[in-house]
């Protein structure tokens, strides 16, 4: 079954840090997301430059509901950031769902991912479960 839920992200808490890597300094942020509508929970995120300093990859844990069903699962994102834009996009990491999200996949893509609140579309899809009818018999 796939979907596109209407979803509104909010960035509640951000840490930033600075690390040297390769005598170079890179921002290592972590933060809070507040996901709300179709999609409701929060995502704790983690992120650290990589290649030149405007690409930036993360991951991500959500934890919350998607209308009835609730669990967990695993967002890994990659993008671009500059100053007042940017784009990144969150794939969901496969084999990652738990309870209710087992055999979840699916994408959404931020654009302007510097704003506290972004409006977007996720695409996921559930892998269609097997009923107690449906099980092969066991000989």
């Amino acid at each position: 079954m796939q979907s596109t839920l209407s979803v509104m992200l909010t960035i509640k808490s951000e840490v930033v840090k600075s690390l040297m890597i390769d005598g170079q300094e890179c921002l290592q942020a972590s933060y809070i997301c507040l996901y709300e509508g179709e999609m409701h929970g929060i995502g704790i995120v983690a992120t650290v430059p990589f290649g030149n300093e405007e690409q930036i990859y993360g991951i991500e844990r959500f934890s919350g509901t998607i209308g009835e069903m609730s669990g967990t699962f695993v967002l890994e994102s990659y993008g671009i950031e500059g100053r007042g834009e940017g784009k990144r996009i969150k794939t969901i990491v496969s084999d990652s769902g738990t309870k209710d999200f087992v055999g979840i996949t699916g994408a959404m893509t931020l654009v302007s991912v510097n704003d506290k609140k972004i409006e977007l579309a996720f695409i996921c899809e559930f892998e269609s479960k097997l009923t107690k009818e449906d099980q092969p018999l066991s000989e």
